[in-house]
């Protein structure tokens, strides 16, 4: 590779070997594309003292070029000079050991079992090509973020291995802290170091430290474990989490790797395996009143919940298309219409899940669309909204009560397939309103006209 291929913007990272660089490609590269953000990491040629070693980093590297892995740091291409090896990798902007440290509340639970999910496919990868990382740590996995989604990548799996053999201090500067004890204690060892780590890591997100967090050199941590014989180490009592994840964390933690849990067994295990009840997303920008204004528990006997989440996804698609109509008349009614139906939504969700309610697609359809209307809610936030003079149940119930008449008249004249179109549309304009917790007057009379437009599809066979 040319020098003038790319150019450093900045360091990143230095250790006693090698520096990372934050750098651009200067042109098209396959796979690489011009303007390209990498990372490039430079070892030292004077770090590598023989030639058994030279073989083993070469080796390595082109080990490396092989791994294709969404959850295992790409490396692109290398290069060496007399002075350095040069390592074309994937650029992420961060580490697991920084993002922890960003958590101030901790990582929940949901998350937290999305990051050991990728870290084990990435382990797994490794394990097919034969790879033992035996450095697993926060630092060592790296954070890639595309909006709200956070890819993990395992890195360093190769030559920390290789070049940090016998370069093991007495202090507890580096990371002893995650090292399995056969590690410490220079024995063989085999893949399972890296489950002895990970637990490691399980506890120190759950905890806030780690293990052993009171050792001060690596001979105290050695005599630490030593003294648990074949005690595993567990969480803490007042640690409040799952019993599956409590159990999963001694089985990782066993001092006899033998007896330790295996990438198998953990990728087995009902933690991993288990269908997570995801939270209800909450909608920061968009004012949601506190506490709930939504529930189908009015219309509960006669639907499934499916079905009723299933109306409120579809009634928001239809009110949705009402949006232009909004604009024509003020942004300050849109702003208005968009609260409402993201409260609708969630609120729906919230009750769906409480309920026990278990169609992951159906969640996820509706918490995308709670997204894409707080994206819409979040432009609106930063214009100056002038007053009107209709409220957002006011203008639903004006379109809904329209179609309502639409479809009656179309009934009268046997066009029954538009009258059973336009009494859906009015369902799914009036469904805010009827489901709403308040008992007013406005809102009985709209569920007694709810109640007559189902009738009506029932006699039409729609419903």
């Amino acid at each position: 590779m040319k020098d003038n291929i790319f150019k450093h913007i900045q360091e990143i990272g230095r250790g006693s070997y090698a520096t990372v660089f934050k750098s651009k490609m200067l042109i098209d590269y396959p796979p690489l594309k011009i303007n390209d953000i990498i990372a490039v990491k430079q070892i030292a040629t004077y770090n590598i003292t023989d030639k058994e070693q030279l073989n083993h980093i070469e080796k390595e590297i082109n080990l490396m070029k092989t791994l294709d892995h969404e959850n295992i740091l790409k490396l692109y291409y290398d290069e060496r000079n007399t002075m350095y090896y040069s390592l074309v990798m994937e650029y992420c902007e961060g580490d697991l050991f920084h993002y922890m440290k960003s958590m101030q509340k901790g990582i929940e639970e949901h998350i937290l079992k999305d990051f050991l999910v990728q870290i084990t496919n990435g382990l797994q990868c490794l394990n097919d090509k034969g790879i033992v990382h035996r450095d697993l740590k926060p630092h060592n996995i790296l954070t890639k973020i595309n909006g709200e989604k956070i890819t993990l990548k395992i890195a360093d799996f190769g030559l920390a291995r290789i070049i940090q053999e016998n370069d093991m201090a007495n202090t507890m500067c580096g990371s002893p802290i995650y090292m399995a004890p056969e590690v410490l204690l220079h024995g063989p060892y085999t893949s399972a170091v890296d489950m002895w780590s990970l637990g490691v890591i399980i506890y120190e997100i759950l905890v806030q430290k780690t293990p052993f967090s009171a050792a001060k050199t690596q001979g105290d941590l050695i005599n630490e474990i030593k003294k648990l014989g074949s005690t595993p180490v567990s969480l803490p009592p007042d640690v409040d989490v799952s019993p599956l994840l409590r159990d999963l964390v001694p089985k990782l933690l066993t001092v006899d790797p033998s007896k330790r849990m295996t990438l198998k067994q953990l990728v087995e295990h009902p933690f991993l395996r288990k269908k997570e009840s995801l939270p209800a997303p909450s909608i920061h920008t968009i004012p949601l009143r506190t506490g709930q204004r939504f529930s189908f528990s009015f219309f509960e006997g006669k639907r499934s919940n499916d079905d009723l989440l299933t109306e409120a996804i579809e009634s928001s698609k239809i009110i949705e298309t009402l949006f232009s109509q909004c604009q024509n008349a003020s942004d300050t009614l849109l702003f208005d219409v968009i609260t409402l139906i993201c409260e609708f939504l969630v609120d729906f969700l919230r009750e769906y899940i409480d309920n026990g309610g278990s169609n992951s697609e159906l969640r996820m359809s509706a918490i995308e669309m709670i997204k894409d209307f707080q994206s819409e809610g979040e432009d609106l936030a930063t214009a100056e909204l002038e007053p009107y003079n209709v409220s957002a149940i006011e203008f639903l119930f004006e379109q809904g009560i329209q179609n309502a008449i639409e479809a009656a008249e179309a009934e009268k004249e046997g066009t029954n397939q538009f009258a059973q179109v336009k009494y859906k549309r009015s369902l799914c304009l009036l469904s805010p309103i009827a489901f709403i917790i308040e008992c007013n007057e406005m809102v009985q009379n709209v569920r007694s006209l709810y109640s007559q437009i189902a009738l009506r599809l029932i006699n039409l066979g729609n419903l």
